[in-house]
């Protein structure tokens, strides 16, 4: 059955909509400023961190923007459009760097003598390299530049429409807008089991769990029961787009020798990505 959410108001909550988001813009304009300094500083362990909290920062500041009708459209287009620029730089880079840990911590079910490893090491290491220049080059330039000074515009004086004067609790509608949205497309990717269609109920959890987030402050309980419930159907997602991911990187890496070890590994690969169509099922009765 699914749990709608609730509007009831916790004592110290926001007065207004506009509170409750720009409350939570500011949290994540901030942790995109911590991963720009992580990121100049180039030092190896923090910028692999940084990649990812910036991501997911950003990730939470558009699923604001998509789904809390509260600001002027054109502005809201334009951020979102250079936001998701960013995204896709450090998603580059995010990508190498979970599909490297991923595979070689998977090289232990190889037979003794089959040598993979280091070639996949060596040619995702350069992947990951090539990635992190891109993005290192677009963090210097002028785009990038006007993003942040943008980023700092909207943290002072976010471009507001009259629904952000709306009631607090009345952000009850858009997060359950998300849940709804979640449970259509769990259903249709449960009942069609497309990569496709499981990766866009990804999308959909991940939209789901900020903007309850988001509103916890004017909603409390029940908008952080729907997070808690978004981020395990979102990681049970996540991990079968990680397996789906590393499958295609092995069939197109396979070649001679690398043949053998390549396609154990790629069964390794389809075996989880089952296991976690399974797992996703038990989920949908949850939204």
């Amino acid at each position: 059955m699914a749990t709608e959410v609730g509007s009831a108001r916790a004592a110290d909550a926001p007065a207004t909509v506009g509170e409750v988001v720009g409350r939570y813009l500011r949290e994540q304009h901030a942790a995109i400023m911590r991963g720009d300094a992580s990121l100049r500083a180039d030092e190896a362990i923090a910028v692999d961190s940084a990649v990812h909290v910036t991501r997911v920062a950003i990730r939470r500041y558009r699923s604001v923007l998509r789904e809390v009708r509260v600001f002027v459209t054109e502005r809201a287009t334009a951020v979102d459009a250079e936001l998701a620029w960013l995204a896709g730089l450090l998603g580059e880079v995010r990508d190498r760097q979970v599909l490297r840990r991923r595979l070689c911590r998977a090289l232990h079910v190889l037979p003794s003598g089959v040598a993979v490893g280091a070639e996949l090491d060596r040619r995702l290491g350069a992947e990951q390299e090539r990635a992190t220049g891109e993005l290192g080059r677009a963090m210097a330039g002028r785009r990038y530049a006007e993003l942040l000074g943008e980023l700092r515009a909207w943290n002072t004086a976010p471009p507001y429409t009259d629904a952000a004067d709306r009631c607090a609790v009345e952000i009850a509608g858009d997060v359950d807008h998300a849940r709804r949205r979640l449970r259509k497309r769990l259903e249709r990717a449960v009942r069609g089991g497309d990569d496709e269609l499981l990766h866009r109920a990804r999308k959909a959890a991940k939209r789901a769990r900020y903007v309850a987030e988001l509103a916890e402050p004017a909603l409390g309980r029940p908008a952080r029961k729907l997070a808690k419930r978004a981020k395990a159907v979102q990681t049970e997602l996540g991990r079968h787009q990680d397996s789906v991911v590393a499958a295609a990187f092995l069939r197109g890496y396979a070649d001679g020798e690398s043949g053998f070890g390549c396609g154990i590994l790629w069964a390794g690969e389809r075996d989880r990505a089952q296991s976690s169509r399974a797992a996703i099922r038990r989920h949908l009765k949850r939204f």
